[in-house]
């Protein structure tokens, strides 16, 4: 199990950190995100009480029902629904019970499952709306470039790809997400300058090794050379020993996983191939079978 409320912790620090400052845009998506429940929940109440208000509309009153006695009779009878009566012709008339007759079906409630209940469940994928409601405050704490807004937000995505809640093709043409996942892994690349401390660069580096080494977060094209670019940069220029070692075990670990990745896919197409190899060899064995039959 996940720890569901990573993303709440890391927005409510996020938020902290916007208080006063010039981030309106950055403040109004966290709180869209921290005010979604509240919303769900709200629906998912009022949907409960109309139907409960809907099912007690049906359970009306019996009214009295008035009998009036044939000729000869010197009085009146009257049955009051509910109680046991005496009909005119002596017989006794039973009283039916509300379940005999009318069944009132409970209100159902909605699921109400929540994006912070759903996110709980590691290997829950985001879909749609989710995935913007989670994904634009991360891009927008990218864009701030403020150091104590960076940092909760890097470790935000890293747990978000590492628990498989995003499933995308970053890179790949007509792919999952593309769009989205691809300017999101351009702006964590971005966050890496000269100017750098040592923690954001090794925040960064945890979040492009676990895109790559992701089975759902899958990263093709210029978004994996700009990975990788960035893992050669630091570790040519970093200042730190610890982040230049960090960065050379992650190339040849990237690369460990793409060449792998390389190796397997061709085992379907190698397999397609040699079967219509096979298929043609004996599509020119049976012609020249049927052509040496047809000469003789």
């Amino acid at each position: 199990m996940a720890a569901g409320g990573f993303v709440s912790r890391a927005f409510e620090s996020m938020l902290k950190e916007c208080a006063g400052k010039k981030y309106p845009d950055l403040q109004k998506a966290i709180q869209t995100y921290l005010d979604s429940p509240k919303q769900t929940n709200q629906h998912s109440s009022s949907s409960e009480q109309n139907q409960a208000a809907a099912a007690s509309a049906g359970d009306g009153s019996s009214g009295e029902a008035e009998t009036v006695a044939g000729d000869g009779s010197s009085g009146e009878t009257e049955t009051v629904a509910g109680k046991t009566g005496t009909e005119p012709d002596g017989s006794s008339s039973v009283p039916q019970s509300a379940g005999d007759t009318e069944h009132v079906s409970k209100p159902t409630g909605a699921s109400g499952t929540t994006i912070i209940t759903a996110l709980a469940n590691a290997g829950y994928t985001l879909e749609g709306a989710e995935v913007e409601l989670v994904l634009n405050p991360l891009r927008l704490a990218f864009e701030s470039k403020n150091l104590k807004i960076l940092e909760p937000a890097l470790d935000c995505l890293h747990k978000l790809i590492a628990y498989d809640h995003l499933e995308g093709d970053p890179g790949l043409d007509g792919g999952k997400n593309v769009p989205l996942f691809t300017d999101i892994l351009n702006m964590v690349c971005s966050c890496v300058d000269n100017s750098s401390p040592d923690s954001t660069i090794l925040q960064v580096l945890k979040v492009l090794l676990t895109a790559v080494a992701s089975a759902k977060f899958r990263v093709h094209g210029e978004p994996l050379l700009g990975v990788i670019r960035v893992c050669y940069n630091i570790a040519l220029h970093s200042k730190s020993p610890v982040n230049q070692a960090t960065s050379k075990a992650m190339l040849t670990q990237m690369i460990s996983i793409i060449f792998r990745r390389m190796e397997a896919d061709p085992v379907s197409t190698s397999s397609n191939s040699s079967d219509h190899t096979k298929a043609a060899s004996v599509e020119n064995s049976t012609s020249k079978a049927e052509e040496a039959s047809s000469n003789d």
